[in-house]
């Protein structure tokens, strides 16, 4: 108890003191290796147990601290990114809780920034339930008339994300980590990453391998024709902005 007051406190004055930095990962082509954009990975403070973002999310979203943590990590990742190349996308992590909120949809993260909202992408995270898809897509429909894109993260894990995909066809899916790692020697993942695909398709969505660490895996990957992936062997998150290696 004493350990999770601690961290609510320090959790507060990272928020307060804007002690948020932001690593960019590349996302590039399967097929060609062209950069589509990067993700940007939110962290704490180095050092502290906060640095992980998913503790740093697991102590937000239990202490209504999710919408104030949110907006600072986009605020710090747009500020960061201010140099991205014209044509790339900048895909941001965002709470299906926080998008529902009223109040996100009157911020405005752009009124200073060089990107506009056909350069970010909204990557969806299910860490609740989305109680009410109608409204969410009405929601999302907001943001969609003012250019903003949508990746579903982690298809087919959250809560209810299937039904998500049905409903609000994302452009992006992002493909799970757990179906990714070690493909090469599963032809059950291989299996799921199909049915994936097929649904992929049907849906008019672009698929994005996510922890594509290993040679064979990205073989397989684009044999399957996934259209994207990021992970260790292209290039570890890092500063604006990391060159992702060529694969052969």
């Amino acid at each position: 108890m004493a350990i999770e007051k601690k961290r609510i406190t320090q959790l507060r004055k990272i928020i307060r003191e804007k002690k948020i930095y932001t690593l960019f990962q590349p996302i590039v082509s399967l097929k060609n290796q062209k950069l589509l954009g990067y993700e940007a990975l939110s962290r704490g403070p180095a050092g502290m147990a906060l640095e992980k973002p998913a503790l740093l999310f697991e102590i937000a979203n239990a202490n209504n601290l999710t919408l104030k943590l949110e907006n600072l990590c986009h605020r710090q990742a747009i500020k960061s990114a201010q140099r991205l190349s014209k044509g790339l996308k900048l895909f941001l992590n965002i709470e299906a809780l926080v998008l529902d909120s009223r109040l996100y949809q009157k911020m405005n993260y752009l009124q200073e920034s060089t990107l506009g909202p056909e350069d970010i992408v909204l990557e969806i995270t299910e860490r609740r339930v989305i109680k009410d898809v109608k409204n969410f897509r009405q929601n999302m429909g907001f943001f969609c008339r003012k250019g903003f894109h949508f990746a579903l993260d982690d298809t087919g894990t959250g809560y209810n994300s299937i039904k998500v995909l049905w409903e609000l066809k994302p452009e992006y899916l992002k493909l799970p980590t757990f179906l990714i790692r070690d493909i090469d020697r599963d032809p059950l993942k291989e299996g799921f990453i199909k049915i994936l695909m097929d649904c992929a398709k049907k849906a008019k969505a672009k698929t994005i391998a996510e922890a594509v660490e290993k040679r064979a895996e990205f073989k397989v990957l684009r044999r399957l024709g996934v259209d994207y992936a990021q992970g260790y062997l292209f290039a570890r998150p890092g500063k604006p902005f990391p060159k992702p290696r060529k694969i052969r």
